[in-house]
């Protein structure tokens, strides 16, 4: 919902109530980056990696924060699936590596969407985010976030999207 400032409280209160866990930072570092707060992100993703160096959450985190700011060397590094390595070449703009890449994850609706979007493919990431929709994905819950879809709330149809969301 981009209730940031909510969001930032309920973390705040989950890293007090539950330190030792690099969840809650590693968690709040990718909605930190979702709200385009990247040197925040990057604290709380130092933080999550204090508590545990080798937490793949906070790593995934890092990543999408190279991705944002388009450090795409150093995401392509962490990127441990090909619907990662497809979203980086996506924002990259090597739409052949992107699309070779989505072929392989078919099953992973709002993975392509991201891809698609990225790639300035809006007509392809709506269906998907339609499809995704339909099917109830449980990743649709944030989409409207995610840095990729950026773009995406100029076109008419995001405006419906958000309306079947109940958003």
């Amino acid at each position: 919902l981009e209730r940031w400032d909510d969001m930032a409280a309920q973390m705040e209160q989950a890293m007090r109530v539950d330190p030792a866990q690099p969840w809650w930072p590693a968690v709040y570092a990718d909605w930190l980056t979702q709200a385009h707060r990247y040197d925040d992100a990057s604290k709380m993703l130092d933080r999550a990696l204090l508590i545990d160096p080798n937490w793949e959450m906070a790593n995934y985190g890092r990543m999408n924060l190279d991705i944002a700011l388009g450090k795409y060397d150093e995401a392509l590094k962490l990127a441990r699936t090909p619907g990662s390595q497809a979203r980086i070449y996506a924002a990259m703009g090597d739409r052949p590596k992107a699309l070779d890449l989505v072929k392989d994850i078919p099953g992973d609706l709002y993975t392509n969407a991201r891809v698609y979007a990225a790639l300035g493919d809006n007509d392809k990431a709506f269906d998907i985010l339609n499809q995704s929709l339909d099917e109830r994905d449980g990743f649709m819950g944030p989409a409207a976030s995610y840095t990729e879809f950026d773009k995406l709330p100029s076109d008419p149809r995001w405006k419906d999207l958000l309306r079947r969301m109940n958003r």
